[in-house]
């Protein structure tokens, strides 16, 4: 019993110490959001070797890959997948093509979109 309350207790300062690590990280993305935002459209749109490229022509297709997982440990991020890709094709469904990775995903996926 006292191996039992000893384990329960190192598991509870682990928990402690990877909540404040992840409160640290969280902060970090925050005060460090909104620099990827502008920096990286500025550079793009800058670079001599990117605008030589850039074409007129419009695609009449658009590919659209659903990164799901293949278990049920990640249920809230799959259904915000299948979620935000069901409501991007019913805009237009002639314009888009699914392409799905994950079996989650996929089951889905596959009950809105059976072809």
């Amino acid at each position: 019993m006292k191996a039992i309350s000893n384990i329960k207790k190192i598991t509870s300062a682990m928990k402690m110490v990877a909540t404040a690590k992840m409160k640290m990280d969280v902060q970090r993305l925050k005060r460090g959001m909104h620099f990827g935002l502008n920096v990286v459209p500025a550079i793009m749109e800058n670079d001599n070797y990117l605008n030589r490229k850039k074409t007129t022509i419009v695609p009449k297709r658009t590919l659209v890959v659903a990164l799901t997982g293949d278990k049920g440990l990640c249920g809230s991020v799959n259904s915000q997948v299948a979620r935000y890709t069901t409501a991007l094709i019913h805009q237009d469904r002639s314009r888009f093509s699914l392409f799905c990775i994950g079996e989650k995903g996929c089951q889905a996926l596959a009950r809105k979109f059976p072809d």
